[in-house]
């Protein structure tokens, strides 16, 4: 983790400027990366890390659709995102792949629909009753978070909306990223101040404020190890440059 070596992901994917990789999942041929190009969504898939092979393109799958997070499990993976296909309106969108090359859309079900015009899926795991999803959802008072569970992938059910746990004080409510163990899993995510979220099952969950409100703070991204959930995200400090690394116990 010290030393690196850049590693053109694809050649055929414009220059640096028209590319992003947004993350990277072990599984399938060995890892599958999703990521952003000129022309759209990409995925590609590397037996070591070090050569990688973009999929082609498939606009029945994808569309004006975006991955923004990949698990392994269920019938190999299960990546979700947004769809964007009703500009402005915005939906959720999952898709599921055996081998990380040939993707499928998920229906979009009653589970995926509902009052707003703004619902994304951030970021979904491995855990719980089979895989947890979790994101968020614009209506008419603000943004609130929104979970979503499935035992293989293919099935979707929304955990029942609760104010006290998934709204709050604040305007914006937003569930980025997720992460489990054995015992349980967390969420972390921002309301003008950092905050976690801790869940035995994926279907009842507790809040807790990590940061304070006077400050503008997010936790973005949360990864499990052997004896704590270790999350990184940001504060916009009048004083100082941003400030990264916050350290949640597993308890």
């Amino acid at each position: 983790g010290y030393t690196w070596n850049r590693v053109f992901t694809d050649t055929n994917a414009q220059t640096a400027e028209q590319s992003e990789t947004l993350g990277v999942v072990e599984g399938g041929p060995g890892l599958v990366a999703n990521g952003l190009v000129a022309d759209g969504q990409a995925v590609w898939t590397s037996p070591d890390g070090a050569t990688w092979t973009r999929v082609p393109d498939d606009p029945e799958s994808f569309g004006s659709s975006g991955i923004l997070d990949m698990a392994a499990g269920g019938p190999g993976f299960v990546a979700v995102g947004v769809d964007e296909s009703g500009f402005p309106a915005i939906g959720p969108a999952v898709w599921t792949s055996r081998d990380g090359s040939t993707w499928t859309r998920v229906p979009n079900r009653d589970a995926f629909s509902g009052p707003s015009i703004d619902t994304r899926i951030n970021s979904v795991v491995a855990g719980g009753p089979g895989f947890v999803a979790v994101g968020e959802e614009q209506v008419a008072d603000g943004v609130r978070a929104a979970v979503w569970t499935s035992p293989y992938g293919f099935r979707w059910t929304r955990v029942p909306h609760d104010d006290a746990v998934f709204a709050g004080p604040g305007e914006v409510n937003q569930m980025l990223s997720v992460d489990a163990t054995d015992d349980g899993l967390v969420a972390v995510g921002s309301e003008f101040r950092a905050i976690a979220w801790s869940s035995r099952d994926g279907i009842a969950w507790t809040r807790t404020y990590i940061g304070e409100l006077t400050e503008a703070q997010s936790l973005r991204h949360v990864v499990a190890t052997d004896s704590a959930f270790v999350a990184n995200g940001f504060e916009n400090h009048p004083d100082t440059a941003i400030c990264i690394g916050t350290i949640q116990d597993s308890s």
